[in-house]
């Protein structure tokens, strides 16, 4: 499952604190199998959004270990 926007919300069903970080899952979908099912459509992506992607992650990653 690469969804991750679906399991961000499957989260806030139970902790609806996790509604916050919808949109930046949302932002991580297309890496999240980009990386993993290489696609010739797929443009590599910029420097610039590699470095929000990995913003993005370190976001998601802090958010989530305030609360395990």
């Amino acid at each position: 499952m690469h969804e991750l926007a679906y399991l961000t919300r499957l989260c806030a069903e139970q902790e609806p604190e996790f509604t916050e970080i919808i949109d930046i899952a949302s932002e991580l979908q297309d890496y999240a199998t980009g990386v993993r099912y290489p696609d010739d459509e797929l443009d590599e992506p910029t420097i610039q959004e590699a470095q929000r992607a990995l913003t993005c992650a370190k976001e998601i990653r802090a958010f989530v270990r305030q609360r395990v």
